[in-house]
């Protein structure tokens, strides 16, 4: 099944994004992929809170890792994570419903931090 494409926005900044809804979809994310273009990202949509933890499996650039809560809220975030961080997995201190991956330095540049507001599509 292709990849259902999505529109949203995170501190105000708009992105389209792929969504990884299905078990496999979510097991692959951005595996494999060599990059992401600007303002696109890839969003995991749980059917419920979890602490869900992720990892660099397959990856060949550096992302940054969002974690969201069910209203929409950041609620965790790994900045700039390296490919060469795998096997390491990382898991937010607080459960959350979604997870969106976007280029590495994303946050930084559009100065999302936990607290920040997404608008989920």
């Amino acid at each position: 099944l292709p990849e259902q494409q999505a529109a949203m926005a995170i501190g105000g900044v708009h992105l389209t994004v792929a969504l990884a809804v299905t078990p496999a979809q979510q097991a692959l994310g951005l595996g494999g992929r060599t990059g992401l273009p600007a303002n696109t990202g890839m969003l995991f949509m749980f059917p419920q809170d979890g602490k869900y933890a992720f990892w660099m499996k397959d990856m060949h650039f550096p992302i940054d890792i969002i974690w969201l809560a069910s209203d929409g809220t950041v609620a965790y975030l790994v900045p700039d994570l390296s490919p060469s961080t795998y096997p390491q997995s990382y898991a937010p201190n607080t459960p959350a419903r979604y997870v969106l991956e976007v280029p590495a330095n994303f946050a930084a540049q559009h100065k999302i931090v936990v607290g920040t507001k997404a608008v989920l599509p």
